[in-house]
């Protein structure tokens, strides 16, 4: 039986479970690269190229869960798409850079 390192061994999801456990996965990674960016004293013990590339691994972590999120939500897509073949799939729109959110009083 071989053994799966959570942190550093890559991900391949394929199925929709597959895809939940890589968030999850990817999740913890982020989280535990994120910590030395919350102490101050690891963080000053750092170089600056250091601090580059914990700083970069953290993003890329970042970004790779948005990848995982984004298959979640394919995978729930494709299912509803399959079990309800009568709903027509809708794109979502998005708020352009000029139309007011929100505005204090």
């Amino acid at each position: 039986m071989s053994t799966f390192n959570i942190l550093k061994d890559p991900l391949q999801p394929t199925t929709f479970g597959q895809q939940v456990d890589a968030l999850i996965i990817a999740n913890i990674r982020m989280w535990h690269a994120q910590e030395i960016l919350f102490d101050l004293d690891a963080l000053n013990a750092l170089s600056k190229d250091g601090m580059y590339s914990t700083l970069k691994y953290a993003t890329w972590l970042n970004l790779e869960r948005n990848v995982y999120m984004d298959g979640t939500d394919g995978a729930i897509v494709e299912h509803l798409a399959h079990v309800h073949p009568s709903v027509k799939q809708q794109v979502a729109t998005t708020t352009t850079s000029t139309e007011v959110i929100w505005e204090n009083s």
